[in-house]
């Protein structure tokens, strides 16, 4: 556990690998300090020890800092899915060198819009992040989309829609990359009432 006052949601989100276990801590109001920033905390699995506590350079306690986390070969991909760049919780991500514990990167996609909710999901594998929007309209009302950078220049790699998305579909509420596929889920597929979800696989 790490040393935080009040309750903060400490396991919000989770990940592992090389020997370090990431825990990101959501944002809450404590009635004797006021609103608390989100944070992410990372420890060395062998020994418990924490490491690092880690805040983005422009973290606000609107953000959700930390809601997602994922690492891979020492770096550590984080997202804020309610910073509101393009209007209200627009979304961001974040990447960070493990070991150091300093920002490396700030993403933010190009056509970012009110509630896209970019950076709700996140992952990272083999040097590519993938990072889900779940409200983004491109394909239709909140029907959701997942964005893939080179985490090392952080160019745009692609962005994944599926081409018969609905309304709510809510594509990218979660999402997973690993040799190339990336997976990502849609819990609002069926509609209102049923909503039973579905996951999209795509390759190359």
């Amino acid at each position: 556990l790490p040393e935080q006052t009040g309750n903060r949601g400490f396991g919000v989100s989770i990940a592992m690998d090389g020997g370090i276990v990431v825990g990101g801590a959501r944002t809450h109001f404590d009635p004797d300090v006021g609103f608390t920033l989100g944070a992410v905390y990372l420890f060395d699995v062998s020994t418990g020890n924490q490491l690092h506590r880690l805040e983005s350079h422009n973290n606000t306690w609107t953000d959700f800092f930390g809601d997602a986390v994922d690492i891979d070969d020492g770096i550590l991909a984080a997202g804020a899915w309610a910073k509101s760049i393009y209007f209200d919780h627009s979304g961001a991500a974040y990447l960070f060198d493990a070991a150091a514990g300093s920002q490396l990167a700030y993403i933010v996609p190009d056509d970012g819009y009110d509630r896209d909710h970019f950076g709700l999901s996140i992952s990272i594998d083999g040097g590519i992040v993938a990072i889900g929007a779940d409200g983004d309209d491109d394909s239709a009302w909140s029907a959701g989309s997942a964005y893939l950078y080179d985490a090392t220049d952080i160019t745009l790699i692609n962005k994944l829609l599926v081409s018969d998305g609905a309304e709510f579909d809510l594509f990218g509420s979660s999402i997973a990359i690993e040799n190339g596929l990336v997976a990502a889920g849609a819990i609002g597929f069926g509609g209102s009432g049923t909503a039973t979800g579905y996951v999209g696989v795509f390759s190359g």
